[in-house]
């Protein structure tokens, strides 16, 4: 089990430790720290937004992300508790997975998961379960980069439901819609996918990183201005902040 106060950024390894041949970029250079907050934003961005706008953002035609970007409201579509919840938990999964994870797996993860939305919902809708929810698509999303990426087939989506609390059967059921709305590919040209992350980093960068970050309760507010407040208070007052992030 992943222990709860694990960070929630991930930091970058070696990309010497990248396999070219399961289609990795190895002609980029790591900058962006992939935390659990670009995360959360930018697969909800993915999942919520018209498919219409998403296509002028990302398909392989040049695109002005900074033009684009001044009609979006940082604070909108924002994750909701579930799905940053579990962005916090899928970060010190990659960051403790017995296999190093690659540092392409977040994006990565979230250019699988705009092949999945782009499907057309005619298509999609007569393979897709509608209970599924945004959080176990991200989950999915996620767990089949890390797993693509590193090429360790002993990785199992019991061990991550485990981890994640989450139900092992939904888990499978969704793995397997997803898989079958991409039709079965996993690998992503080096082009889009170089395309695709530096519009996303962009995207953060330009716009989600400036989403409102999450406020203290008012009884954690009340309290702080207690002097006898102890050590395990303040922890807790740091873990709220942290919820956000």
């Amino acid at each position: 089990m992943v222990p709860a106060a694990a960070p929630t950024s991930f930091t970058p390894i070696d990309r010497a430790h990248l396999l070219p041949a399961t289609g990795t970029v190895t002609t980029l250079t790591q900058q962006q720290p992939y935390t659990a907050s670009y995360l959360a934003r930018l697969a909800t961005f993915v999942l919520q937004t018209p498919r219409p706008q998403l296509q002028r953002m990302f398909d392989a035609s040049p695109c002005d992300i900074a033009s684009l970007s001044l009609s979006l409201d940082p604070n909108s579509p924002k994750p909701d508790a579930l799905t940053t919840k579990l962005c916090q938990r899928l970060i010190p999964i990659l960051k403790f997975a017995p296999m190093r994870a690659s540092p392409d797996t977040v994006p990565y993860a979230l250019c699988l998961l705009l092949h999945f939305r782009m499907v057309p919902a005619v298509d999609r809708d007569c393979i897709v379960s509608r209970d599924i929810s945004d959080e176990t698509w991200i989950c999915i999303s996620v767990y089949l980069a890390y797993k693509h990426l590193t090429d360790w087939p002993m990785e199992k989506l019991g061990d991550w439901a485990a981890q994640l609390g989450t139900n092992k059967k939904c888990l499978l059921r969704a793995e397997r819609e997803f898989m079958e709305a991409i039709g079965y590919r996993l690998w992503i040209k080096d082009g889009e996918h170089a395309v695709v992350r530096g519009r996303l980093d962009e995207l953060w960068e330009r716009v989600f990183s400036k989403a409102e970050k999450a406020v203290p309760p008012p009884f954690v507010v009340k309290r702080l201005k207690n002097r006898a407040w102890g050590f395990e208070n303040i922890a807790s007052l740091v873990s709220v902040l942290r919820q956000d992030r």
